[in-house]
């Protein structure tokens, strides 16, 4: 068996500082998700909902753990920390899951495609 190795060279500053950054970004990409199902959800309940896939990720990440464990283990807690938040039925929860992950794929894709546009413009 293998120990699981960690990432080196990177600072608890920075860590923390990609941790918030992506918990804000995954709470914005969760009320839009929410406003899709719920009529006028409160802003703050989406801060409760994107801190936990933000943390499996850096964990996933910094363990060098692979997508088919933190992937399916980020959506449950998402969809866990959706439940808690905005609560309702199981069918809303898996709604606004679905349209939470979906709506964060685009973003990311959008984000990624500018940043290799940017990276690749003449200079």
């Amino acid at each position: 068996m293998v120990p699981l190795q960690l990432q080196s060279g990177v600072s608890p500053i920075a860590v923390l500082g990609t941790l918030v950054l992506f918990s804000l970004g995954l709470a914005v990409t969760a009320h839009v998700a929410a406003r899709n199902v719920v009529a006028d959800p409160d802003p703050k309940r989406a801060l409760l909902v994107g801190p936990w896939p933000a943390i499996v990720s850096i964990v996933g990440g910094t363990l060098t753990l692979p997508a088919t464990i933190t992937l399916p283990v980020a959506i449950a807690l998402d969809a866990a920390a959706i439940r808690w938040a905005y609560g309702g039925p199981p069918r809303r929860t898996a709604t606004i899951t679905v349209i939470h992950f979906t709506v964060t794929v685009l973003v990311t894709v959008v984000v990624v495609a500018a940043s290799i546009i940017w990276a690749s413009r003449p200079t």
